[in-house]
């Protein structure tokens, strides 16, 4: 089915390769046509309809982002040592309800100029990208770094291990998704990016969950919605503990990986 984007009205980015424009073919009034900014192939995840644009006018390449030097990597250190700082951080991690196994797993390691332990993110292949500092004193000004040039919104921890099992459940922060484990992954924050919907929708996992800390019900909401035309399994997560962490610290790693794959439905 061919169509000229010139007569698809108003439309809305999403992410650095697509646009989005309601569909022609159907009753669609959420933009649920999608164009390759690229190609121009399209399809509607509503009605299923696909083929590439006639007019091309429309729809502008986007220009590449300009690289920002990304600030060198200060010097990291392991978790276990007689360092001062090294007992610290190990008795910071050991008082969030980790294991000494869960620090191996991840490589969790320590910055010993900024009192701060070192999380590594990856791509989604597995390729190391950077580190996530997260102090281990109270008082921080900012309790998370990221290296300088680091574009986070790009990136989904720990979704390497999850598109092994098909399976994730989205949370606010990296120690939520670590205390999750192999389904755990963490957006930096409340809002899910268009970088990060896109890398979901590419990576096509059976299950979606969505866990968000209970005072952002509105937001995790607003993500469940925006996720449901596309996966078959979409489900937001209330709990009244405030977050995975937080929950594994008070009743314990057995039980909240219990309640992980009850409300995930994993068996």
């Amino acid at each position: 089915m061919r169509i000229s984007l010139q007569n698809l009205g108003s439309s809305k980015p999403s992410g650095r390769s697509e646009i989005r424009y309601c569909c022609p073919f159907c009753s669609d009034r959420k933009y649920h046509l999608y164009v390759n900014r690229y190609t121009f192939i399209y399809h509607c995840f509503k009605c299923g309809a696909k083929g590439r644009a006639d007019d091309l006018r429309s729809v502008s390449r986007p220009e590449q982002p300009v690289e920002e030097k990304k600030e060198e990597q200060g010097p990291l250190d392991t978790l276990f040592g007689e360092a001062y700082i090294q007992k610290q951080a190990l008795a910071y991690w050991l008082g969030r309800g980790f294991t000494v196994e869960a620090a191996q797993k991840y490589g969790i390691l320590v910055d010993t100029e900024k009192q701060a332990i070192a999380i590594p993110v990856h791509d989604e292949n597995g390729k190391l990208e950077f580190y996530q500092l997260r102090s281990i004193f109270p008082g921080a000004i900012n309790k998370y770094k990221f290296p300088k040039g680091v574009r986070v919104s790009e990136f989904l921890f720990n979704i390497h291990r999850c598109k092994e099992k098909g399976i994730v459940c989205l949370c606010e922060g990296v120690m939520d998704a670590m205390a999750i484990g192999d389904v755990g992954s963490c957006i930096f924050g409340k809002q899910l990016s268009d970088d990060q919907f896109e890398l979901l929708r590419n990576l096509k996992f059976e299950k979606v969950g969505i866990w968000l800390d209970t005072d952002a019900r509105r937001e995790a909401s607003k993500i469940t919605d925006r996720l449901l035309p596309f996966f078959k399994d979409v489900r937001m997560i209330e709990c009244r503990i405030k977050d995975a962490c937080d929950y594994m610290k008070i009743l314990g790693k057995p039980a909240l990986d219990q309640y992980v794959r009850e409300q995930m439905d994993i068996r």
